[in-house]
């Protein structure tokens, strides 16, 4: 074998590079990021649902939230409250 300063092992260059993060200061931020990702996630995710929850419960107790919904719940639904009485007469009428 010839003498080549890039000696590899294992797929990687015998030294680490800071890139993988070989210092006290790598190590640090690989804790760090891991603890973010295991603890930090989860936390967001819980609040996040917690404020939904809690707002849509405020927009439930306000009347003209509650007629907003209802109208605009009856306006989609309309059309196919019409398609499927419609459907039913049709099968009724032509069983009388």
């Amino acid at each position: 074998m010839q003498n080549n300063k890039n000696t590899f092992s294992a797929g990687k260059l015998s030294e680490p590079s800071r890139a993988e993060g070989g210092s006290v200061l790598g190590n640090i931020a690989m804790t760090v990021g891991d603890l973010a990702i295991e603890k930090g996630i989860p936390f967001l995710a819980k609040k996040g649902l917690e404020a939904g929850r809690y707002y849509a419960s405020e927009a439930l107790r306000d009347p003209n939230l509650q007629e907003k919904a209802i109208t605009s719940t009856l306006d989609k639904a309309r059309p196919v409250f019409q398609k499927v009485g419609s459907e039913m007469l049709d099968q009724i009428s032509t069983k009388v």
